[in-house]
């Protein structure tokens, strides 16, 4: 009863105690706080509510329960400051678990210090930072897939605010996703210093992202990143490597290795993965590549590609029209979706196949469809 009082009077005299000397001190105990002490050090830190407690709570998040977890991230900007304060200072095993942290509840603006935390001269230290950095990559991703999924609200008048949101949610991941890739290309440029594989192949899933700063360090297949590229590719096979292994048709020294593995893609959501980088049907680099991939499986088995968001399903027949297929095989093709249900992919397939009869140079692409070229050059 005696000891109880004791210990009641010095969380008493803690609670009392100015900053930061009172976060230095249950720092300290916390980390080594059987159960009832380390709960009640816990709630002392949370009715501190400072950026120095928020920092000891996240550096021992392993420790604390989904409830405490949850009230920690129910702040975000303290969870921000003290995930800052534990990845720019804290000991090997609080950045550790302030990774986790950032794992559980992914935050792409703190990407920018997971670079200097490959740093380190903590193995373990720096797998963890690697891993993040990867799953805030895969964050960013499937965030602005979502979003496009659902697409913003119609123009209504009742649904305006609600289109407005939409847009602010675009402008935000897109910000996001900035942040992850500037922090991922840092990561790989100083690749030498950590050898982590996740880097590269986030590096990979971000290839719109990085352009020439990704080539540039793929250039030779004898570096160490394009060798852990060669020995990866296949393992690392999916959909966030659809723009990597697009562009590789345009890069002499990957071109054989990306026509391998686009040739075996087979699937709606591969597919769907394909068709989203649309854009580079403007590249006649491109387009060239596309068409030495002869007769890939990408559309093999989906017969009315129902399974595919509608305005991807329009962009369909140009790239057909554009890969190896013989002329049969694309005449075959386009007159079995020009007989679907879905307007946009009739539509299309019908207009391919009246540009395919007035013969391949007469090709252009305008941004948004393949046409035929109006002065017929």
């Amino acid at each position: 009863m005696v000891a109880s009082r004791r210990v009641d009077k010095l969380y008493d005299w803690l609670a009392k105690l100015p900053s930061p000397d009172a976060e230095l001190i249950s720092s300290a105990g916390l980390e080594r706080a059987e159960p009832p002490y380390f709960k009640r050090l816990v709630e002392l830190l949370f009715e501190r509510a400072s950026e120095a407690a928020w920092a000891e709570l996240i550096a021992n998040y392993p420790r604390l329960s989904p409830q405490d977890r949850a009230r920690l991230r129910a702040d975000g900007q303290q969870m921000r400051a003290g995930l800052a304060r534990v990845l720019r200072g804290g000991s090997p095993l609080g950045r550790c678990n302030a990774m986790q942290a950032l794992c559980d509840d992914p935050a792409p603006a703190l990407a920018y210090l997971l670079p200097d935390v490959l740093r380190t001269s903590s193995g373990n230290v720096r797998r963890m930072a690697a891993e993040t950095l990867r799953r805030l990559a895969e964050f960013v991703l499937d965030s602005a897939k979502r979003t496009e999924q659902a697409g913003p609200a119609r123009a209504e008048p009742e649904n305006r605010s609600r289109s407005e949101s939409w847009r602010d949610t675009v402008a935000r991941q897109r910000a996001d996703r900035a942040s992850v890739a500037r922090a991922v290309c840092e990561a790989l440029r100083g690749f030498e210093s950590h050898y982590r594989v996740e880097v590269v192949e986030a590096a990979l899933w971000l290839t719109r992202d990085l352009g020439e700063d990704l080539w540039s360090v793929l250039a030779n297949r004898r570096f160490p990143t394009a060798h852990v590229v060669s020995a990866n590719l296949k393992a690392w096979d999916g959909p966030r490597l659809a723009r990597f292994l697009l562009e590789a048709l345009a890069q002499r020294r990957w071109r054989a290795t990306a026509r391998e593995q686009l040739m075996r893609w087979q699937g709606a959501e591969r597919l769907a993965a394909l068709l989203r980088n649309s854009d580079l049907l403007e590249r006649p680099d491109f387009r060239e590549g596309l068409n030495t991939l002869g007769r890939p499986a990408w559309f093999f088995g989906l017969n009315d590609l129902r399974d595919l968001p509608p305005e991807l399903r329009a962009r369909a027949p140009e790239w057909l029209v554009l890969l190896g297929y013989r002329p049969e095989q694309k005449r075959a093709l386009l007159a079995r979706w020009s007989e679907v249900a879905f307007d946009e992919l009739r539509v299309a397939a019908e207009a391919a196949a009246r540009a395919m009869a007035q013969g391949p140079e007469c090709w252009a692409v305008d941004g948004s469809t393949l046409a035929p070229r109006e002065d017929g050059a």
